[in-house]
């Protein structure tokens, strides 16, 4: 089974499944953001995400060339189109365990008398059966006073990948889900559904190719 992370990267030279690239579509900003708090670890308790963002959720969208999955300035791990939702509902597919509606969505400088597509935010959970394998990966950080098992197996930050390896030996069948310190990692199987869906902005890229 092949595994994929998303590359949202402007200088990505060749294509990924499903890749349509970014400069093609709208870009996304969230403004009057509400802030909840953020998900922590079932080990040690830290935080490992940012605050969860509440409602009302408004999105500014630069223009009316709208993709599949939003990206840019929106740091959701998924916000995906309307289109998205309903091929998802009716796929086998697993992993997502909920849709949220953004509430407000506004077009800068639209000409069109058409209103945005619905978007919604993807809830993906984090796995404790998948994980960087330490010994394989070549991840550069800076040193923490701390490391957990769990969410921090590294004792480091991860400013960049070099080589990502994934421990996968128990991993349970889910097409998308979070891995801790590496962020929304898909299947092959979900690779598949957005390229024979034709769903735009997916920049996936294989985990073995995969550096930052």
């Amino acid at each position: 089974m092949n595994f994929y992370l998303f590359s949202d990267s402007k200088s990505e030279s060749k294509p990924n499944p499903g890749a349509m690239y970014k400069s093609k579509w709208c870009e996304a900003t969230v403004f009057d953001r509400v802030n909840g708090e953020p998900e922590k670890c079932p080990n040690c308790g830290r935080f490992v995400s940012l605050k969860k963002w509440e409602s009302p959720r408004k999105i500014k969208l630069s223009n009316s060339n709208y993709p599949d999955r939003l990206s840019d300035w929106i740091p959701e791990p998924l916000v995906v189109s309307q289109k998205f939702v309903d091929l998802y509902r009716n796929s086998d597919l697993i992993g997502i365990s909920q849709f949220i509606k953004i509430d407000t969505i506004l077009v800068k400088n639209s000409k069109s008398n058409l209103c945005p597509p619905d978007y919604y935010i993807a809830t993906i959970d984090f796995t404790t059966n998948v994980s960087i394998d330490v010994q394989k990966s070549i991840i550069i950080g800076q040193k923490y006073g701390w490391s957990c098992q769990t969410c921090n197996p590294l004792g480091t930050t991860v400013d960049s990948v070099k080589r990502l390896v994934l421990n996968t030996d128990e991993w349970n069948g889910a097409d998308v889900f979070r891995v801790y310190g590496i962020g929304v990692v898909t299947s092959q199987n979900f690779a598949d559904f957005i390229i024979n869906n034709r769903l735009s902005n997916f920049n996936l890229v294989p985990v073995c190719e995969y550096g930052i």
